[in-house]
C-alpha cells in the first residue's frame, strides 16, 4: 500500500486488477485533501452515516458493498445532474468513476443508487447507465475469457427471448424471539434456493431466528436471452447469452428489439461441474433506431443522393435497378408492364409511408405477386429482402404459425425454467421486409395469424402466464402460383388463386404475372444473349443494391405532408376511385382501406424525391400504380372496375347474376320438381342476357347454399 499518491496514480487502473476498495478510499482521501474538498466531502459522508440504511439501501443480491466515501463521491455527481443515469462517457473520462467501475462495477452501481436516493430524497429511484457508446466494447461471442469476469461491458444485441416480469427474492430478514436481534441474509441470484437465517449470532444467545412472509423482500425482475447482432458476429447464427433486467429496466424491451446495453458480466456457478456459465446483469439500456437508421451513409454519398433526387427520372432509374436482368418492356396497348409495376411496387415498399397528423394507421406497404413459374416474380420479390437492412425470406409451405409470429416456450437456461416469448419472422424483421414465397401453399392457420401483423403491425401472444403484444411493423412481399399454374385470361383473377379474400384485401398493390405471347417483348427478353451484346446491368446504367439501400435510408428520413393542392387531388382521386367502383345497385367496392393505400404510396413517392411535401406528381404516380393494379386484377366480366372481386371473391355484377339465376330457378321450381339446366340457360339468356358459362358459374356457387342438385337438374332448398 502506498504512503503517498500523485495525480498520475488514477491512470494505473488498467494495469492493476482488482484495485481494493481500501486503496480507492485512501486515494480519494488524498485527492480531496489535495483539492481542498475535505469539508464538503466530510459533510456528505456524515449525511450518509446518518441516513436510514434500511430505507435507502439498494435492492441487490449478496452483501451490500456501500461505503461512506464512495457514496459521498457519487453525491457530488448527482447534485449537478437533473436525470438519473450515469453517462457512459463519464465512466470512460471521469477518473474516479472509471476507477470504481473497473474495480467493482457491482459496488459502483450500489453506491451510485444509494447516493442518488439521498440526493433526490427518494428511496425508490435507481441509477442506470445511459448514453451508451456508438460502438460496443465487445460482443457475446468474445465473452469467453477471464478479463470479462464481473466487468462492465457494452454490447449491441437483439432480444431473442423474454420472460414475463416476476418478483425475485433478494433479502430475507428474521428476528430472534429471545433477544429481539434482527438478522439479514442476502440471497444469491444463482443459488436456486432460499438461504434463511437459522440460529442467532448474538453471543450467549441460543435462540432461533424466526422469519415470516413480511420479512421476505423482493425485486421486480425479468429474464432474457440476448443475441449478437450479425454485424458484430463472425458466425452465421450469432451467439446468445442469458441476461437479467431488474427495475427500472423491466418491461422496457420486447422480443425482437435491437438495443444497446451496459451489463455486468457475471458467472452463474449454480451449474454442476467445474465450469460456470456467463450471464449478463443489464444495468443500462438504449433503444436503437430502426435498421435503416444504422445504414452508414458518408457525407459524399449523401451529397450524391441529394443531387440524384433532382433528376426527374430518378424514380424510374431506381425501379429499373431492381432485378435489372428482367425486362420491363410493356405489351402493346398497356401503360405498365407487369414487371415494371412490380419493380416500382418494391421500391415504394422499401421507402414506405410516414405518420401524418398523428393518425394511427400503418405506414408499411404490402405487395403481392402472383403468376406462373419463370415469370420473374420471385426474383423481383427477393430484391426487397436483399436491399432491406433486415429482410427475411420464408417458404410458406414449410413454415409454421409460431415461426412467423411468436412462440411461448420454457427457457431451460433460466434458473426458474421460465416461460418466455420468442419472436418469429415478423417480429425479427420489424421495420424491414418479410418475403412469403408460395403463399398459396400455406396452411389456413398461417394465413389466419398473418392478419394482425399485416394490418396492425403487431403480434399478440397469450399462453401460460404470458400475455404479450409484440411490435411487428413489417412489410410483406408475397408470391403465389395460380391454381392451374398459369392464368386463364378468360376467368376472373381471384377465382384462380387459392388465397382468402380477407388476405388479398391487406395488400396495397397486387401484380399478376401473366405469360402472354408478345413478339417485341420476347425479343427484348432474349436480347441479352445476342452476339456482341456485352451489356452488364451491374456495371452500366443501374445502381447496385448497396447504393439503393443507402438512397432508401436517406429517403426514409423525410416526413412529407400534403399541400393544399396535392390534398385536393388526393381527395378527388379517392372519390373518383369510389365512383368507378359503384354499381347500379348502389354497391361500392372501394373503401377507406384503398384510400390508405393511396396515401402511403403518395408519401413514398415524395420520399424518393427527398421532399417534405407530397406533390401533385406524387399523388398522380400513386393513383396510376393503383389503377394499373386494379385494371389487372379487379375488372369484372363486363370490364368494370370492381374491388369486390378481391374483398369478397365476388364482383357486384357476379352477385347480381347469382341472384338473377336463383330467381329463375325459384320461379321454374314452382311448376317443376326438378329444373333442367337447359331451361335455366334459356330464361337467363332471354331475361338478362347472361351467357351459359356464367350461368354455370352462378349455379356452382348457389348449390349447397340455396340450391340442391341431382342428375336431372336443380331445385330450391326449403
Amino acid at each position: 500500500m502506498k504512503d503517498s499518491y500523485t495525480s498520475d496514480d488514477k491512470y494505473e487502473i488498467d494495469d492493476v486488477s482488482p484495485y481494493s476498495v481500501t486503496i480507492a478510499v485512501e486515494y480519494f482521501d488524498w485527492y480531496f485533501d489535495e483539492n481542498e474538498w475535505d469539508e464538503e466531502v466530510d459533510e456528505l459522508k456524515e449525511q450518509y452515516r446518518k441516513s436510514n440504511k434500511a430505507k435507502y439501501m439498494p435492492e441487490q443480491y449478496g452483501e451490500p458493498l456501500v461505503n461512506d466515501m464512495s457514496v459521498a463521491m457519487w453525491m457530488t455527481y448527482w447534485q449537478d445532474k437533473d436525470d438519473d443515469y450515469i453517462e457512459w462517457e463519464d465512466i470512460e473520462s471521469v477518473w474516479w468513476i472509471r476507477w470504481m467501475f473497473a474495480n467493482n462495477p457491482v459496488a459502483a452501481m450500489q453506491c451510485a443508487t444509494y447516493a442518488l436516493r439521498l440526493v433526490r430524497e427518494d428511496p425508490y429511484v435507481d441509477a442506470v447507465i445511459g448514453d451508451l457508446p456508438e460502438e460496443p466494447t465487445t460482443s457475446i461471442e468474445n465473452i469467453r475469457s477471464p478479463k470479462h469476469d464481473y466487468k462492465l461491458i457494452s454490447l449491441d444485441v437483439k432480444i431473442s427471448s423474454l420472460s414475463a416480469s416476476y418478483p425475485l427474492l433478494y433479502r430475507v430478514r428474521g428476528r430472534c424471539p429471545a433477544c429481539t436481534e434482527e438478522q439479514t441474509v442476502w440471497q444469491d441470484r444463482f443459488a436456486g434456493h432460499v438461504d434463511e437465517p437459522e440460529s442467532c449470532d448474538v453471543e450467549n444467545c441460543s435462540g432461533n431466528i424466526v422469519v415470516d412472509d413480511e420479512h421476505m423482500d423482493y425485486i421486480t425482475s425479468q429474464e432474457a436471452v440476448v443475441q449478437d447482432m450479425h454485424k458484430y458476429s463472425s458466425k452465421n447464427t450469432p451467439e446468445d447469452i442469458t441476461a437479467s433486467l431488474d427495475k427500472p429496466l423491466v418491461e422496457n424491451v420486447q422480443t425482437g428489439d435491437e438495443v444497446s446495453i451496459a451489463a455486468i458480466c457475471e458467472i452463474d456457478d449454480s451449474v454442476q461441474g467445474p465450469r460456470g456459465n456467463y450471464h449478463l446483469h443489464i444495468v443500462g439500456l438504449d433503444r436503437n433506431g430502426d435498421d435503416y437508421e444504422k445504414v452508414e451513409v458518408t457525407d459524399e454519398e449523401r451529397e450524391e443522393i441529394e443531387e440524384l433526387s433532382e433528376d426527374p427520372e430518378i424514380f424510374q432509374r431506381l425501379a429499373d435497378s431492381i432485378a435489372p436482368t428482367i425486362s420491363t418492356e410493356p405489351i402493346d396497348g398497356e401503360d405498365y408492364s407487369q414487371e415494371e409495376l412490380a419493380k416500382k411496387a418494391v421500391l415504394m415498399q422499401l421507402v414506405g409511408g410516414n405518420d401524418i397528423n398523428d393518425v394511427d394507421e400503418r405506414n408499411y406497404i404490402n405487395i403481392f405477386f402472383v403468376g406462373g413459374p419463370a415469370t420473374g416474380k420471385t426474383q423481383i420479390a427477393r430484391a426487397a429482402v436483399d436491399i432491406s437492412p433486415v429482410g427475411i425470406e420464408v417458404n410458406s409451405r414449410s413454415t409454421t404459425e409460431v415461426g412467423l409470429t411468436a412462440t411461448v416456450d420454457r427457457e431451460e437456461r433460466f434458473g426458474s425454467d421460465e416461460w418466455v416469448v420468442s419472436g418469429g419472422a415478423y417480429v425479427a424483421a420489424d421495420e424491414g421486409v418479410v418475403f412469403l414465397d408460395e403463399l398459396d401453399k400455406a396452411d389456413d392457420g398461417i394465413v389466419d395469424v398473418l392478419h394482425g401483423p399485416m394490418e396492425n403491425g403487431t403480434v399478440t401472444k397469450q399462453a401460460a402466464n404470458i400475455s404479450a403484444e409484440l411490435k411487428a411493423e413489417t412489410a410483406t412481399v408475397a408470391t403465389a402460383n395460380p391454381i392451374d399454374t398459369h392464368f386463364n385470361l378468360y376467368e376472373p383473377f381471384p377465382e384462380q388463386i387459392d388465397i382468402v379474400p380477407s388476405m388479398l384485401s391487406r395488400f396495397d398493390l397486387i401484380v399478376p404475372f401473366v405469360d402472354k405471347v408478345d413478339e417485341d417483348k420476347d425479343t427484348a427478353v432474349m436480347s441479352k444473349y445476342a452476339p456482341g451484346n456485352d451489356h452488364d446491368p451491374d456495371e452500366n446504367d443501374y445502381f447496385d443494391y448497396d447504393f439503393i439501400q443507402k438512397y432508401v435510408a436517406v429517403a426514409r428520413q423525410y416526413q412529407p405532408e400534403f399541400t393544399g393542392e396535392s390534398y385536393a387531388l388526393f381527395d378527388e382521386y379517392y372519390k373518383e376511385l369510389r365512383k368507378k367502383s359503384e354499381r347500379d345497385e348502389g354497391r361500392i367496392s372501394v373503401d377507406a382501406r384503398d384510400g390508405e393505400s393511396l396515401r402511403r404510396l403518395s408519401q413514398a413517392s415524395a420520399r424518393i424525391r427527398l421532399s417534405e411535401e407530397i406533390g401533385v406528381r406524387d399523388v398522380e404516380r400513386a393513383m396510376n400504380m393503383i389503377m394499373a393494379s386494379l385494371e389487372m386484377v379487379a375488372e369484372d366480366q363486363y370490364g368494370n372496375l370492381d374491388k369486390g372481386l378481391l374483398n369478397s371473391g365476388e364482383s357486384a355484377s357476379q352477385k347480381q347474376e347469382k341472384e338473377q339465376v336463383y330467381e329463375i330457378v325459384e320461379a321454374l321450381n314452382q311448376t317443376k320438381n326438378v329444373v333442367p339446366p337447359e331451361n335455366i340457360y334459356k330464361q337467363a339468356d332471354e331475361q338478362y342476357d347472361i351467357p351459359d358459362y356464367r350461368v354455370d358459374a352462378s349455379l356452382q356457387k348457389l348449390v349447397g347454399d340455396k340450391l340442391w342438385k341431382n342428375d336431372k337438374g336443380f331445385g330450391v332448398i326449403d
